[in-house]
């Protein structure tokens, strides 16, 4: 405004800064906002195909440790997403097999590819991650646990598979009955 009104820049030239600055403000607001979506679909490498993908273990436990005995039976090899630090320390486990993180982020997503997993299971009991899982995941068998009787509905009718109540099963009677499926 000083510059106008001593004469060093004219009405015209105003007018095109505060356009530019306009479809700055908001072109970077936009970036900030979509910024992971944008760069991700320039720059990620394509998803696995299934053929490829591992079946995925989200949490490890004693119950998960049991599950990914029989997962590992099945596929050959599982990728573990635990969020604790001595979570996954079974021997069989690899490193190139473990993604340390929580499925809150994106990135661990799509770095365990659920998408294309021939199989999702979690003993996370955490409602939030699970409905994530869900989203993930919609074209393969999605087996969720819960601690909770209402939770455990609740996930059945977002379109869990099976949803494994701890308090009604043990770890061997789940394993017989992914074994008959």
């Amino acid at each position: 405004a000083v510059a106008v009104s001593t004469g060093l820049v004219g009405d015209a030239f105003l007018a095109f800064l505060s356009v530019v600055a306009l479809v700055t403000m908001t072109a970077s607001s936009l970036l900030i906002v979509h910024g992971r979506g944008i760069v991700s679909q320039v720059f990620d490498p394509p998803e696995r195909e299934q053929e490829d993908a591992n079946p995925v273990l989200l949490g490890f436990n004693a119950m998960g440790e049991r599950i990914e005995e029989f997962l590992r039976d099945r596929f050959g090899q599982v990728t573990i997403v635990d969020r604790s630090v001595g979570g996954a320390a079974s021997p069989s486990v690899g490193d190139d097999e473990l993604v340390f993180g929580s499925l809150e982020h994106e990135e661990v997503r799509r770095c365990c590819s659920l998408s294309s997993a021939p199989v999702v299971v979690s003993v996370n009991e955490d409602l939030d991650v699970e409905s994530e899982v869900l989203k993930e995941s919609p074209s393969c068998p999605v087996v969720l646990s819960s601690d909770d009787r209402e939770a455990s509905l609740e996930l059945l009718e977002l379109g869990a598979d099976y949803v494994i109540d701890e308090k009604m099963l043990s770890s061997e009677e789940l394993a017989e009955r992914v074994r008959e499926r």
